[in-house]
């Protein structure tokens, strides 16, 4: 997993919508892996909410703040694309913006694969290639940009890889942009964001891909 820095923005990038899809989808006493946990913000919801999470993540620091801020007691050092946990151990796994840093996103997958129980969900969370993308270039910001996003997919290749696990799997649509994105922008495109129905556009111009998925049983 490549280097992603100490900022926690696992619970800025989650929208509320999103989450509450999420813990809707579990049942009580889940158990949880949220891959790329930073420190614990959006882990640390789900263990109030009494589920028995584990959070990983690459960066130590990440991990000490997050029992510094007393978010959990599972919080390992580990790496997205080898996770250290036996077959068929989670009800569901969580991964908000991780996929787009790794060298081989497919890694992400098969092991997401492996670590759920059959009928387990998988919910993640990436940036759209396509209009990231142009986002970038729009800011002059492309070539930096790869540096720390090296595989940022396309709702197909993501479909692709998903199937080769047998998946099923479902694409959902936001209604706005998150404001976490809107800041990125000046303020003329950010009344123009306003305006778009983004629920109603093809899944191409997306700002996000989000994923619901469900291991079928073997």
């Amino acid at each position: 997993m490549s280097d992603l820095g100490s900022r926690d923005r696992s619970k800025v990038t989650t929208p509320n919508w999103f989450k509450d899809i999420i813990k809707d989808s579990l049942n009580r006493n889940s158990s949880v892996l949220e891959v790329g946990c930073g420190t614990g913000a959006l882990s640390g919801e789900f263990n109030r909410d009494g589920h028995s999470v584990v959070g990983c993540d690459l960066k130590l620091n990440r991990l000490k703040k997050a029992h510094q801020l007393k978010r959990g007691k599972n919080f390992i050092r580990c790496d997205a694309e080898n996770l250290p946990f036996n077959s068929n151990t989670f009800d569901a796994v969580v991964s908000i913006e991780v996929i787009e840093h790794l060298k081989e996103p497919k890694n992400l997958i098969k092991q997401v694969n492996r670590v759920l129980k059959d009928d387990g969900y998988f919910f993640l969370k990436t940036p759209n290639k396509f209009t990231h993308d142009i986002f970038q270039a729009y800011k002059f910001n492309y070539f930096e940009s790869k540096k720390f996003h090296p595989n940022v997919l396309t709702h197909h290749a993501l479909k692709n890889i998903l199937k080769d696990y047998k998946f099923k799997f479902s694409f959902l649509k936001s209604s706005r942009l998150p404001n976490y994105q809107k800041e990125k922008l000046g303020p003329i495109i950010q009344y123009i964001t306003k305006l778009i129905p983004f629920n109603k556009l093809p899944l191409i111009f997306q700002p996000s891909i989000y994923v619901i998925g469900e291991k079928r049983k073997s």
